[in-house]
């Protein structure tokens, strides 16, 4: 149990989770996340979630869609490197998870 507990604070003091992310979201950011490191060929551990926009969504009783903006931070040789993505999903039934449509990176 003291194994546990040690994990889920490592865990939280690294800000690769936080408790109240659902399924869709923790796929957005994931998406985003793999991204960007395919496209600075990185390792996607290097890449860091600096934070969350919600965008639009449908408000339906399910099966709603809409896109969140994600912006990451990668560490390179040259600096910090910051990039934002429109990430679209489509949510599943009356789930918290989803299907991630698209990744599209935001211009600067």
């Amino acid at each position: 149990m003291k194994t546990v507990f040690m994990i889920a604070v490592a865990m939280a003091l690294s800000n690769q989770v936080m408790a109240s992310d659902n399924a869709c979201t923790t796929k957005q950011k994931n998406a985003a996340s793999f991204a960007l490191a395919q496209r600075e060929a990185a390792p996607v551990q290097k890449v860091f979630v600096a934070g969350m926009q919600p965008g639009m969504w449908t408000e339906m009783p399910g099966l709603n869609s809409g896109s969140d903006q994600v912006t990451l931070t990668l560490e390179t040789a040259s600096g910090t490197l910051f990039q934002v993505y429109e990430v679209a999903a489509k949510q599943i039934g009356t789930s918290a998870d989803c299907d991630i449509v698209s990744v599209t990176p935001v211009a600067k």
